[in-house]
């Protein structure tokens, strides 16, 4: 008796970088590195820790058109799977195929008369040996068309190639350490050997900076676009010493704790008018509270469309933190106050048991005043039977009644399509997670969150001067006690 659903042998091969691999206690989503090269080093900075809820959504690019599986088989296994299905307000969940055009239109779609609608995607994979556990994650996203009208995916699949060969002249390398940005991605050059990137999509920009004297900020910088026309094919750029424009003498950023705050960690970002982010400045070794950035003294001539982005990680104590966004439109000496970003929300793991399969969920008595938050999210990992279990379920602003006071994974097992390893068995190993609340003072569909190209960064959405975004983050584990 097969147990496999056929239909998606054919996807199966694709490679899942937009899906979340790690949803345990950490604090965002991870970035992909862009290239493997023996002259590079690979590291994962602070725009790593942004992934404005919606980000996941990027998973779902992964598409595949599921078959029937057979629940009655006494043989189980788990194989290599994609599914995804769409719920129309609190109707059956169904399974979706996305248009050609690569945009569900939410707004053509959806009959509820409350535009709320939900989408979900499943990603598993099987053991490769004895010694290995499958895999089975899960997003599911609760919304309202009028918060998020409609998902563009295009630009955002493998299918097409886009690359960038890459080569730094020596005498560049000789002024000090050089830094190429694509998306969220950033790479650290050994030497002047050519090295390929990957920015998978187009348009794209990159950035190059050069750190001299050992400082924490850069000293100068080039922006380089490609157009739309690089889709799909390989480009090439030779970066010369001659090419770097010179950055600003430093700005100070600070940041003024109140209460037991810590500041963990200090970024200020350039944002070009591709959504490539270029570290300006970094504070997250001396323990100060502020940050050094510099900046060009003629940022329309040297990335025109771009702007600015503080990005601030505060702790406030072992299990809560909050990651900071602020967008700023001149370069200058700023400061923010602790008690100005909102910190309150007491988000509590919660199981919910009742269908007979484990429902990873959030509840909270409480949530910062001011009507700024937009979203939350519940992720989760635990294991069972030898497989990793990893879920994360958004719900939007829209989808939360003023008497809410939490929510839990949706029971998708009455879907067509799925299949029985792939629900959480109630007696799982619960390994950890963490609960999110977003808070912005800005609207969610002001942040330009419906194109999936923007939405697959490891980086903070475009942000207005003095528009913010605050995600308050409270983990747990099974080690200790929760949250």
């Amino acid at each position: 008796m097969e147990n496999r659903p056929e239909s998606f042998t054919a996807t199966q091969g694709k490679a899942s970088h937009f899906f979340p691999e790690t949803a345990g206690s950490g604090n965002g989503s991870p970035r992909r590195s862009p290239a493997v090269h023996p002259s590079i080093r690979t590291k994962s900075g602070g725009g790593s820790r942004f992934s404005l809820i919606l980000c996941i959504l990027a998973a779902v690019v992964l598409l595949g058109t599921a078959g029937c599986s057979d629940s009655d088989s006494d043989d189980l296994v788990l194989t290599d799977a994609l599914w995804v299905a769409f719920q129309d307000g609190e109707g059956a969940w169904q399974e979706i195929e996305i248009p050609e055009n690569m945009v569900f239109d939410a707004q053509s779609v959806v009959t509820d008369p409350e535009g709320r609608y939900s989408l979900a995607i499943l990603s598993a994979r099987a053991a490769e040996d004895a010694e290995d556990n499958g895999s089975v994650q899960t997003v599911t996203l609760r919304t309202t068309t009028s918060e998020i009208p409609e998902i563009d995916f295009s630009g955002t699949l493998d299918s097409v190639d886009t690359s960038l060969e890459v080569t730094v002249d020596q005498a560049s390398l000789d002024a000090g350490s050089v830094y190429l940005h694509i998306r969220g991605d950033y790479t650290s050059l050994w030497n002047s050997d050519t090295i390929t990137l990957y920015p998978d999509t187009a348009p794209y920009d990159l950035a190059a900076t050069l750190y001299s004297g050992g400082q924490g900020y850069p000293s100068k910088i080039l922006v380089e676009p490609f157009d739309a026309s690089a889709l799909g094919h390989a480009s090439t750029l030779d970066i010369v010493f001659g090419d770097f424009v010179d950055l600003s003498a430093p700005y100070t950023y600070t940041f003024d704790p109140s209460a037991d705050e810590i500041l963990d960690d200090a970024e200020v970002y350039l944002m070009t008018a591709n959504v490539t982010l270029a570290s300006l400045g970094e504070e997250g070794i001396d323990e100060t509270n502020e940050v050094q950035y510099t900046a060009p003294v003629d940022l329309n001539a040297v990335a025109p469309g771009s702007s600015y982005v503080l990005d601030l990680l505060i702790d406030l104590d072992d299990d809560s933190s909050v990651s900071y966004y602020e967008g700023f439109a001149a370069p200058g000496n700023y400061s923010v106050s602790g008690g100005d970003i909102p910190y309150t929300f007491d988000g509590r793991y919660v199981a919910d048991r009742s269908t007979g399969s484990l429902l990873p969920g959030v509840s909270w008595t409480e949530i910062d005043a001011g009507g700024n938050a937009i979203a939350y999210t519940s992720i989760f990992h635990g294991e069972a039977n030898s497989i990793d279990y990893r879920d994360t379920t958004v719900v939007t602003a829209g989808r939360v009644g003023a008497e809410d006071t939490g929510f839990a994974m949706p029971d998708l097992s009455s879907a067509q399509g799925w299949y029985p390893l792939w629900s959480i068995p109630s007696d799982a190993e619960e390994g950890g997670g963490s609960s999110w609340a977003v808070l912005s003072s800005e609207t969610l569909d002001n942040l330009s969150v419906s194109n999936l190209t923007m939405l697959s960064l490891d980086g903070c959405p475009r942000l207005a001067d003095g528009s913010w975004i605050a995600i308050i983050m409270n983990s747990w584990q099974t080690e200790g006690d929760p949250l």
